[in-house]
């Protein structure tokens, strides 16, 4: 089927661009909550606005150290607001620890 046929069915096929997007080095104690500022400015940008592939940026940037902070929430992340709680708890975590 070439990019812009459509299946026999008559149903427009589903097209998926993936977006240049990088976040920046994550930033410890304090500036957590800088650091996600400028991530959410990433997302808007790139007009990335699912729950799930936020939550999944934020965990494939952390650095080993700092994912096991939040290993639990990774591990076994609510079923929805997945992005919202690992936000919350790493500032959390990361400033009561400082």
């Amino acid at each position: 089927m070439l990019d812009n046929a459509q299946p026999a069915t008559g149903a427009p096929t589903v097209e998926i661009n993936r977006v240049g997007f990088k976040i920046p080095p994550f930033w410890q104690k304090k500036k957590t909550a800088m650091w996600f500022t400028q991530v959410e400015a990433q997302f808007a940008l790139s007009k990335i606005t699912n729950d799930e592939t936020k939550f999944h940026h934020i965990v494939a940037n952390l650095e080993p150290y700092i994912a096991e902070e939040v290993g639990d929430i990774i591990d076994f992340p609510p079923a929805q607001g997945k992005y919202e709680k690992i936000k919350t708890e790493l500032i959390a975590r990361l400033s009561a620890s400082a």
